[in-house]
């Protein structure tokens, strides 16, 4: 399995001037940019993909609990 960042993963749109951007970070280091689609969902998609590492966490739970049946 490939490794990463750990969490918790934070949003923040305090950097982004001219746009609804919404950057996600882990300490100081960038995860991603999400930037506005025109359908205003910046900050859902971006709550969402923040949650990443606790929603890895719960899928490697169920599935160690089926694989121990």
């Amino acid at each position: 399995m490939l490794g990463h960042t750990p969490g918790p993963w934070v949003t923040d749109t305090s950097h982004w001037q001219d746009r609804e951007g919404v950057t996600i970070w882990a300490e100081s280091n960038i995860i991603a940019d999400v930037v506005p689609d025109g359908h205003n969902q910046e900050q859902a998609n971006a709550r969402l993909i923040a949650r990443s590492p606790e929603l890895l966490r719960i899928v490697e739970f169920l599935g160690e609990s089926v694989e121990a049946g």
